[in-house]
């Protein structure tokens, strides 16, 4: 253990003065950079992958890209050694991604990406020759990096859906099932544990316990508590745990809950007991769907994942203030997908995930949407290793006799495996790869890290 921290806090020193030295590097020759004809002769490269090299100038443009992203969504940008680790490394996995659409001779046509600058520009409310001029304060080449950014951003987007239309595969079965569970009741439960605990002396425990059950069977058998008075007056006793919830179908509830209500009316209770204690199991709410129809709701994401440099609670600080940033000027939520989520299947379209039903997102995150008013923004939800704020843009009810509903949910399933497909393949691209960092420091520091 205590090995452990020693390594792990050498790797930080080591990389953090490997970067202090890379930004110095880069400070003192990024104008030198720009502002040279013969750029080759003050560039180097940083990175080999495969057969190709990520050369100091792309790293330079690629910052400069970042700085005039975050300052245009009224960010302040500051140079840092995680922003300058998550670029480099976003760097390499594009550079294998690429390679792929290189392969598979996958490309866009410069007048795609002017139609994409056209479209981008009408969604501000300019012409692109506006569009253009917000570039010239950072330097006569930076709307060019813009514009090769873009079209590398397109050819990726085009990469993403060939390769998870060969590895995503839906049959109608599973279409048909989504439907059948779209038709079955929705609960809301008040679930309440009351604690059997046999560690004090001379006291029956069950006997204690059972008492406490029976009192609160009793006030819910006779009072309507809202949820803030159900939490206010159940939610602070060692004596007990409860949960709410709500709007969930039978199969996303624990299975104490989902095997004792199948014969429950609004407001009935149950109490059964376990090895835990008396579990009060009571339904505030059933409601059956309208068999004719089913809800559809179209949704973005902004993912910010923990990394070696930046731990959850920094994430959840960072994804807070992005959040923040979008609820208190015009900045658009679109924009800042873009420049901070790191789920890469979907940043490039504002984080949109298209039309899913609630069962095709994770239960935390379906909760969560269930809950959410049209264009209401979340608070930061924890999912797998970092963490994620949802925005719902519209809401819809589709007939369920309607073809295009079956093609909806086939592409909502779809949309659903895509990132777990793209992460899977972005890992095998990163196995299969060559990769060396050119400075040794750095590639001691990222082997250590990612444990090779």
């Amino acid at each position: 253990m205590y090995m452990f921290k020693f390594i792990n806090n050498y790797v930080k020193i080591k990389y953090f003065l490997w970067l202090a030295f890379l930004c110095l590097n880069v400070n003192a020759q990024t104008t030198e950079v720009e502002q040279s004809s013969d750029i080759v002769s003050v560039d180097h490269a940083l990175v080999e992958v495969n057969s190709d090299v990520i050369l100091l100038s792309e790293f330079v443009d690629r910052r400069l890209l970042t700085k005039i992203n975050t300052e245009l969504a009224r960010q302040t940008y500051t140079p840092s050694a995680i922003s300058d680790y998550q670029i480099l490394q976003r760097m390499v996995d594009e550079t294998l991604q690429l390679q792929v659409a290189e392969q598979f001779g996958i490309n866009i046509s410069d007048t795609r990406v002017l139609q994409e600058i056209s479209t981008i520009s009408e969604s501000n409310n300019m012409s692109i020759s506006s569009f253009q001029s917000i570039f010239d304060a950072y330097g006569p080449r930076a709307f060019e990096i813009f514009r090769k950014n873009l079209k590398s951003q397109m050819i990726l987007t085009s990469v993403y859906w060939a390769i998870t239309r060969n590895r995503v595969r839906v049959s109608r079965q599973e279409v048909e099932q989504r439907l059948q569970i779209s038709s079955d009741p929705s609960y809301d439960i008040n679930y309440i544990l009351v604690y059997s605990d046999d560690t004090e002396q001379g006291i029956d425990s069950d006997l204690v316990a059972e008492d406490i059950s029976d009192r609160i069977v009793m006030e819910l058998s006779s009072v309507n508590f809202t949820d803030i008075e159900l939490n206010q007056k159940y939610g602070n006793s060692d004596n007990f745990h409860i949960v709410l919830y709500r709007d969930r179908k039978v199969k996303d509830m624990p299975t104490v809950i989902s095997r004792s209500i199948s014969n429950l009316e609004e407001g009935g209770i149950s109490v059964v007991k376990n090895d835990s204690g008396f579990n009060i199991i009571q339904v505030s709410r059933k409601t059956m769907p309208n068999r004719q129809s089913v809800d559809l709701y179209k949704v973005q994401q902004i993912v910010m994942n923990a990394n070696p440099v930046r731990d959850l609670d920094s994430t959840k600080e960072e994804l807070l203030t992005i959040k923040n940033s979008i609820e208190s000027s015009s900045v658009s939520f679109e924009e800042m997908s873009r420049i901070y989520s790191e789920d890469i299947s979907n940043n490039y379209q504002g984080g949109d995930l298209g039309w899913v039903q609630l069962q095709d997102l994770p239960a935390t995150i379906s909760e969560v949407v269930a809950n959410l008013q049209v264009n209401q923004i979340s608070e930061p939800i924890l999912f797998n290793e970092g963490w994620r704020i949802i925005r719902v843009v519209d809401v819809q009810s589709q007939p369920l006799d309607n073809e295009a509903l079956y093609r909806q949910i086939s592409n909502s399933i779809i949309q659903s495996r895509i990132a777990i497909e793209v992460d899977r393949w972005q890992n095998e691209l990163r196995e299969r790869a060559y990769i060396r960092y050119i400075d040794p420091t750095i590639n001691d520091i990222v082997e250590i890290i990612s444990g090779g």
